[in-house]
């Protein structure tokens, strides 16, 4: 009863916390983000009008990113946008509910910190400092609001969980091995956001080396890593396939080019200012105090600091030669080398909290010193977001995006419900719009993105409706043998039936679904949908028995 209520006052302090913090945006009504948002509230916008259609997840993308048959959601995990697409089916208010949506996630991060920083520390003072410093740092502020990176913010709040699992299974001393987090964290992380898997996995190499090094119980801890590996492999199954049947189609992806860090001084002078990828001034003052005090931190505090400055490392310019070899490496997919602050920040908070306690050790009003620690990250918080808002060079979306007259790329903000339609409903062009067209595709991207359907080499109008991975064609006195160009990105597994029987279709000169006319009466729709293969039905089945088997493991 007492462990109920403590978790009760718990999650009670942490959605008051979030909602303090989220209390500027809250008031001001209006969204304001990075460039990477709008990519999001596409994908957010699909996902809800999914969930009103009675179906819990699209294979591809028939209302958002143009509504042309991207397959995103195959590439990209849409785990971050649940919460935010059941507000937009709940509520009116588009802004209120994204808002709620990244309340939700940030008291999930203040109790998935909670929980295993308390396993790792063995205290509750240091695992409520942890939390919260780790839920209101700047990092974590960065990417929700400076880039708008849901997947990778909801990525990152998973990550203390798989570091727990980590340290349990290869450091930990006793019998007691928890393995079975770490692969329930990856599944998160990997359904969230795949390119934050590669910082995850080499994490878990850094905790591998050090396991060989110590050399003790070496077979017990490769067993405990060969079930991590495949309870990870059978649980995210189904994402896996779905990227075979993406990448099969010899879709375009986002570019990977070369890994390269930023000048050093640069870096360090980044670390004490606000911004995207970066761990912001509180966590880099304390982390430097904690340097100072080099000799009196503990084993484990040292092991942190160390690998939070082996990342920081391969970000700056200084390991040129490591992020060559990297750069041939499948770690070239993080992009950009910007990427790694999410483990620096992580690291350093852990280091962080060692050195507060430090600090405060000889304090007669610890309580005092804590809360006033507590508020400082807090109003740092709140700080950010009344200055972002309040950024006079944000422009308003007020009008309907048309290839002549783009939305803002970066630097906008929404203040209605219009505003998330105007960013949403047509002619996107921002951050993901290209992502896993067919190749050819791109250099008709205008036609296809204006929704042009092509009749033996002539536009014609024809509507086109959506429903969940479907869409229907109608309204044009189509002839028999007459070619139709659609603006749907052709993919194998699609389906094309005329007055209820399936047809032929092929790939054309754009990459889009290309058919003929069949029979003479076309007044009838012509309906493209895709068809699910029966290896993505297994791979389903499969993820769902494998995680209910881990979730059966971690109840025990």
């Amino acid at each position: 009863m007492k462990k109920i209520v403590k978790n009760i006052k718990l999650l009670s302090i942490f959605i008051l916390l979030s909602f303090v913090a989220l209390l500027p945006f809250f008031k001001a009504n209006l969204i304001s983000s990075g460039v990477d948002l709008a990519f999001h509230l596409n994908r957010i916008v699909n996902l809800s009008e999914t969930l009103q259609h009675g179906k819990l997840f699209s294979f591809i993308s028939t209302w958002g990113l143009n509504g042309i048959g991207v397959p995103i959601n195959m590439a990209y995990g849409c785990l971050p946008l649940y919460p935010f697409a059941v507000l937009f089916v709940i509520l009116r208010n588009k802004i209120l509910a994204y808002y709620l949506g990244i309340m939700f996630w940030m008291v999930v991060s203040g109790i998935i910190s909670y929980t295993f920083s308390y396993k790792y520390y063995k205290n509750s003072t240091k695992a409520f400092l942890f939390s919260v410093v780790y839920t209101f740092a700047n990092y974590l502020f960065g990417n929700f609001f400076g880039i708008g990176d849901i997947g990778q913010a909801v990525a990152w709040i998973f990550m203390p969980m798989m570091v727990w699992g980590c340290y349990s299974s290869f450091i930990q001393k006793g019998k007691k091995r928890e393995w079975y987090y770490t692969p329930l964290a990856l599944t998160a992380i990997i359904y969230s956001h795949v390119i934050s898997t590669l910082i995850a996995i080499s994490i878990v190499g850094i905790f591998l080396v050090v396991a060989f090094v110590e050399k003790e119980k070496l077979v017990v801890k490769l067993k405990l890593l060969i079930k991590q590996i495949l309870f990870t492999l059978g649980t995210t199954l189904f994402y896996w396939i779905n990227l075979f049947f993406v990448l099969r189609s010899k879709a375009s992806i986002p570019s990977c080019s070369e890994l390269s860090g930023i000048d050093v001084g640069n870096f360090i002078q980044q670390q004490f200012t606000w911004g995207g990828n970066r761990v912001g001034a509180l966590v880099a003052i304390i982390f430097v105090i904690g340097l100072f005090n080099w000799k009196k931190m503990s084993r484990c505090s040292k092991g942190t600091a160390i690998i939070a400055l082996i990342y920081s490392f391969l970000m700056t310019n200084i390991s040129t030669v490591f992020l060559i070899v990297l750069s041939h490496t499948s770690f070239r997919m993080i992009q950009w080398t910007g990427r790694l602050a999410g483990a620096v920040n992580l690291f350093s908070i852990l280091f962080d909290i060692d050195v507060i306690i430090l600090l405060l050790k000889n304090l007669r009003l610890k309580k005092v010193g804590y809360i006033g620690i507590i508020g400082i990250f807090l109003i740092s918080f709140i700080g950010q977001g009344i200055t972002f808002i309040n950024n006079p060079n944000l422009k308003p979306v007020d009008y309907s995006a048309t290839l002549n007259k783009q939305l803002p790329f970066g630097n906008w903000k929404i203040n209605s419900n219009k505003g998330v339609c105007y960013m949403t409903a047509k002619d996107y062009m921002g951050v993901g719009a290209l992502d896993y067209w067919p190749s050819r595709s791109l250099k008709f991207r205008n036609g296809i993105i204006n929704n042009d359907v092509i009749v033996n080499g002539k536009i014609e109008n024809i509507s086109i409706k959506r429903r969940v991975d479907e869409f229907i064609l109608s309204g044009a006195d189509l002839k028999q043998g007459e070619e139709v160009n659609t603006p749907i990105l052709y993919n194998s597994q699609f389906k094309v039936l005329q007055n209820g029987k399936e047809s032929l279709y092929k790939q054309s000169y754009r990459g889009t679904v290309l058919f003929k006319i069949n029979e003479k009466n076309s007044n009838y729709p012509v309906i493209i949908k895709y068809s699910v293969p029966k290896l993505t039905k297994i791979s389903a089945i499969i993820s769902i028995i494998m995680l209910f088997i881990l979730l059966i493991i971690v109840l025990k």
